[in-house]
């Protein structure tokens, strides 16, 4: 099991398409319209994983098919331009991670969920995601994804990711959670063990880390106030921040000069640099060198 992809939503699918292409610098390419959903999509790929760029095109048809899925979705776009909302983990045993979840009687959860999307080619691609509680939004935990084996490569032909900022790949991500106890109970079942504990002054939290596969997992816990209880009391739990290696600092910083976006130091991550949420879709995105 290893990271699949992190969720941006987004209220301008188009805008945000725009906006990551020419200021960000990341190649966002328009993906599709989720089969009998209400919601579609753009894919920001990595040669492993990639960002998730989601909007609502029928928030009445999303809500009425996915149920409290798409009402969480929709009032979180309803307050705001975009934001993480959450983040994905691939496995290929996606029934039986299901039942031992479900015994571990912390979370409920649900019969993993049969979801397909058309491409802008035509294709269908189809999958199986196991949501704990039912849905995968602004939730303190991942979900998980199990593709189709028979899916049509969506990528054949295009081009390996080239990001005008030199970013090669999601580094990490955090997660705020009101209980870092429970949390990493509920991780256990998931297959991750902690790899280190320490506490983040910068952002008043306690911190709780998981490697995976190469793939950083913070949960940040409130100490006292700060970043990370500020966004407990405004947005309640979930991803925070989405981590990026880049080639160079430099080549990234020059890039985003030309927009008159400055960097901004990233509390908590040494020699991290922050894009200002306001210029990325209001998803904290930090780079970090690749080295």
């Amino acid at each position: 099991m290893g990271f699949h992809h992190a969720v941006i939503a987004v209220r301008d699918l188009a805008g945000a398409i725009g906006l990551f292409r020419e200021v960000v610098g990341l190649d966002a390419r328009p993906g599709g319209r989720h089969g009998g959903r209400g919601t579609e999509n753009a894919v920001i790929p990595f040669r492993e994983g990639y960002i998730e760029l989601l909007s609502i095109f029928d928030a009445q048809k999303e809500i009425a098919v996915s149920g409290l899925r798409g009402q969480v979705l929709a009032d979180y776009l309803a307050g705001r331009e975009g934001g993480l909302v959450g983040y994905c983990l691939a496995t290929d045993e996606i029934f039986r991670r299901a039942e031992e979840l479900r015994g571990a009687n912390i979370v409920e959860v649900p019969e993993p969920l049969a979801v397909s999307r058309r491409t802008p080619a035509g294709q269908v691609l189809q999958w199986h995601v196991l949501l704990p509680e039912g849905v995968s939004w602004r939730r303190p935990w991942p979900f998980l994804i199990q593709a189709d084996p028979a899916n049509p490569d969506e990528h054949a032909g295009t081009p390996a990711p080239g990001h005008p900022l030199g970013a090669t790949a999601v580094a990490g991500l955090s997660v705020v959670v009101k209980d870092l106890a429970r949390s990493e109970a509920l991780y256990g079942h998931f297959g991750l063990a902690p790899a280190g504990r320490d506490r983040v002054p910068e952002l008043g939290a306690d911190r709780l880390r998981f490697v995976h596969e190469g793939f950083g997992i913070d949960l940040l816990a409130p100490a006292g106030a700060g970043a990370v209880r500020a966004e407990l009391d405004e947005a309640g739990e979930g991803v925070f921040q989405l981590s990026l290696r880049v080639k160079a600092m430099a080549r990234a910083a020059a890039w985003l000069a030309r927009s008159n976006v400055a960097l901004l130091p990233a509390p908590g991550c040494p020699g991290g640099q922050l894009i200002p949420p306001d210029r990325a879709a209001g998803a904290r995105l930090v780079l970090v060198n690749a080295s």
